[in-house]
């Protein structure tokens, strides 16, 4: 289904990592969008090619073949990534490079520890 991995990127909320501040818990409509956008394939593929790699993959091009993904649907992931304050961008001449921000690297470890963990158990 072409349109369910881009359903849980619309939004207009800035998606904060931390608890809100009227709980100990985040709001039930960003943790939706959360799970929403880090349990699917393509999209964890989009973000952990950010973060890891060697040299970690910064092109919008580059992102979209490593996670096979179509282009447009690799944008369309960065730009909510970087909404939610989750990656960042560096404008190189007519070219943009997408980098990770200081918390898209702690979620980006946190999914690595989650992956690590499943690896270990199976």
């Amino acid at each position: 289904n072409v349109g369910s991995d881009t359903d849980s990127l619309r939004g207009e909320s800035d998606f904060p990592l931390t608890p809100s501040k009227e709980g100990n818990t985040m709001p039930r409509e960003q943790k939706d969008e959360l799970l929403g956008l880090f349990f699917k394939k393509k999209a964890t593929k989009i973000f952990l090619s950010l973060n890891g790699g060697n040299p970690p993959v910064r092109y919008v091009r580059a992102i979209s073949k490593v996670a096979d993904t179509e282009y447009a649907h690799t944008l369309r992931v960065l730009q909510r990534f970087r909404e939610m304050g989750l990656a960042s961008t560096i404008k190189l001449g007519r070219t943009r490079l997408y980098e990770p921000t200081e918390k898209g690297e702690e979620v980006a470890d946190l999914i690595d520890r989650v992956i690590e963990v499943e690896e270990d158990h199976a």
